[in-house]
């Protein structure tokens, strides 16, 4: 009886050992974890603070570059423009070098070429090296309006370009230089395949067609979008069918002559205005001449492409007097030259023609716009509200001849 007492203690003894290292392991088991746990935490906050620091490092960097530049910005702009010079004469010693290892190429390939034909060969090269020179100069000077666009510019015109004489027929070679609405860097070129180069304020000789191609750009990259004038060439004798400051109009209806400027048909002199229908047909007889009829105008004013414009088929605000306050002196806006050297068909006056309206048979058709019409003094448009035995303030007159 004892022993079994004995047995039953020392089993139960055994149990509470169990039970007691299990609780022990499961102690130590959660108190390694919290250990872990606590590490993690530290290295956590650690690395928390260091990206803080980091951030802060950045920041403070970013401080000081701010700093920096604007200490730069308020000492001038003499800096940077420096350091944009600086930059496009690096820009230009890299080209420099690029075109001597292609003159030295050139030489190079052309040296069996040239002991054949020695000046032939030192022509081509010489022309070669002015296009390449004429590329990079002009690929330097829009480098340079570009690094000096990068400033503060507040200057948002845009600059206004042609080129004087502009195109259409002429009767012997002419010397054509650019006129320009503000300063600016001009950019030309003779054919639709060939380079830009930068125009240098020289005259260029055009003798024969031409297709002439230009725009510009200022120094805050206001862009005038290119442009194209057609000159063409003719011989002198056709123009002397016509008398003086008359124009030659080639016509499928039938050629004839009309005045180039409104009358009395003189550069430079203001215009008549304020004159009757009736008028203006009497002062053409006077002069053995009449009043251009609605077709023969407009014929003179689109030339032989048909151009809604006598300079084109868009329309430029400048070109011609379109949107002003008063008519101009005649050929004073040089660009408002039709195709036949005939002035101010668009804008400046209106003009007086012998086609009676269809729409109304008691008026006759009026051409061209006046010094406010805008777009609408075009080639195309007709007007008849003005009555003929009266005198009209915006309403002037050219004459035609027809040819025996």
């Amino acid at each position: 009886m004892e022993n079994t007492q004995n047995i039953e203690e020392k089993e139960e003894k055994n149990v509470q050992n169990k039970k007691r290292n299990k609780i022990i392991i499961i102690v130590i088991i959660i108190l390694l974890l919290l250990l872990i746990l606590v590490k993690l935490y530290f290295e956590f906050k650690a690395e928390r603070q260091r990206i803080y620091d980091l951030r802060a490092q950045i920041l403070e960097k970013n401080r000081i570059a701010l700093e920096e530049k604007d200490k730069n910005r308020e000492e001038g702009k003499s800096l940077k423009f420096a350091d944009s010079s600086q930059k496009i004469e690096s820009e230009e010693k890299e080209i420099a070098d690029s075109l001597q290892k292609v003159r030295e190429k050139e030489i190079a390939d052309n040296s069996q070429k040239a002991k054949k034909s020695d000046k032939s060969a030192d022509s081509l090269r010489q022309i070669r090296e002015k296009e390449i020179a004429d590329s990079i100069a002009a690929e330097n000077a829009k480098k340079a309006l570009e690094e000096a666009a990068k400033g503060d510019c507040k200057d948002t015109a845009t600059p206004w370009v042609y080129p004087e004489p502009t195109g259409g027929v002429h009767f012997e070679p002419i010397k054509v230089s650019f006129f320009v609405s503000k300063p600016c860097s001009v950019f030309y070129k003779r054919s639709k395949d060939a380079e830009f180069k930068l125009w240098k304020g020289e005259n260029i000789l055009i003798s024969d067609k031409t297709e002439l191609y230009y725009y510009a750009l200022d120094s805050c990259q206001n862009l005038f979008s290119e442009q194209k004038k057609v000159y063409e060439f003719r011989e002198r004798q056709t123009q002397n069918v016509c008398p003086n400051n008359m124009a030659f109009i080639e016509n499928p209806n039938g050629n004839f002559c009309i005045d180039q400027y409104l009358w009395a048909n003189k550069k430079g002199v203001l215009p008549v205005n304020m004159v009757s229908q009736t008028a203006a047909r009497d002062s053409c007889a006077s002069l053995g001449k009449r009043l251009c009829t609605a077709e023969e105008w407009t014929a003179a004013c689109k030339g032989p492409y048909l151009w809604k414009y006598p300079y084109g088929n868009a329309y430029m605000p400048r070109a011609c007097v379109t949107q002003d306050s008063v008519f101009r002196r005649s050929g004073e806006a040089s660009e408002c030259r039709g195709w036949y050297a005939v002035y101010d068909m668009s804008g400046n006056l209106a003009e007086w023609t012998s086609t009676r309206s269809t729409e109304n048979n008691r008026f006759f058709i009026v051409k061209g716009g006046f010094w406010e019409s805008g777009q609408s003094g075009d080639c195309e448009t007709s007007r008849y509200s003005y009555y003929p035995q009266n005198q009209h303030n915006p309403v002037g007159f050219r004459c035609c001849k027809s040819l025996e």
